[in-house]
């Protein structure tokens, strides 16, 4: 039941979120402005993580007041996005780093969460190439490489074999391969997610300590697997992924999540140097 990947052997980050994040610009303040309350912002918001996304705040990004962590919310029209990705500014944190999660450094992450409302909604968390919206959303379709847990109670997003179950997508080189995990989605419920990227660059994912098997096909939809130890094909070498948590309304009532935890490690210097 331990974190995934927290060997002695792994450099590793966490974030709890002793800081909230916000928009990128809460970093940025006009030198000689002098505002006392621009400043204060600045002072207290996270420097490693930042939100983006459709009509998305800062001031929608609280301390959870029942739940460990940070509570994101959208903004209230239909598909508002609340997206966290690392700060995207150059040199600003290492959890942005290029290269330090590449698909070829044998990452492992854990996204440790607490679900709300899971009517007309969307989650997408994982690792990606982007945090981006597509044009409908948090499109699945979005990152031609990524390993990331998928729930949408529609297919706005693209085609889901059962809409109410939790899903993961591997996608190699612009190819989806989706799992149904067949883990129907509750609201108000911890969910513990973990992918691990090995050596091949394959991938496995854990919910709650349990590992589900992973499909090679490319079936539309998806193909319902359920728990165990089948691994994905490979992802594409060399491949620049962050870690990411992102929600999004289906209708025009603001839905959220609460993040508790993010843990990325990785191998410290693995054998493909390339």
């Amino acid at each position: 039941g331990g974190r995934y990947g927290a060997g002695s052997d792994r450099w590793h980050l966490e974030e709890m979120f002793n800081q909230r994040p916000g928009l990128n610009a809460v970093n940025i303040i006009d030198a000689d402005a002098n505002d006392a309350a621009a400043l204060a912002v600045t002072q207290a918001a996270n420097k490693d993580w930042e939100v983006l996304g459709t009509n998305m705040t800062t001031a929608l990004v609280t301390f959870a007041s029942a739940s460990a962590g940070i509570t994101m919310r959208t903004a209230g029209t239909d598909l508002d996005q609340a997206i966290l990705l690392p700060h995207q500014d150059t040199s600003q944190t290492q959890w942005a780093s290029a290269g330090k999660w590449g698909s070829e450094n044998e990452v492992h992450a854990e996204f440790l969460i607490v679900t709300h409302e899971t009517d007309n909604v969307s989650l997408r968390i994982g690792l990606a190439e982007t945090a981006a919206a597509g044009t409908n959303g948090i499109d699945y379709a979005v990152d031609d490489d990524k390993v990331i847990f998928q729930y949408a109670t529609d297919d706005e997003q693209g085609a889901l074999t059962t809409n109410a179950n939790l899903h993961a997508i591997v996608s190699s080189g612009g190819t989806d391969y989706i799992s149904d995990l067949g883990i129907a989605l509750q609201s108000r419920q911890v969910y513990r997610l973990g992918i691990k990227i090995d050596s091949d660059r394959k991938a496995s994912v854990f919910v709650n300590g349990d590992q589900y098997s992973l499909t090679s096909a490319t079936t539309a939809g998806g193909v319902k697997t359920g728990k165990g130890t089948d691994k994905s094909v490979a992802l594409a070498d060399n491949v620049d992924l962050i870690p990411t948590v992102a929600v999004m309304q289906h209708a025009d009532e603001d839905k959220g999540v609460t993040v508790a935890r993010i843990h990325c490690s990785r191998n410290p210097d693995p054998a493909d140097h390339n």
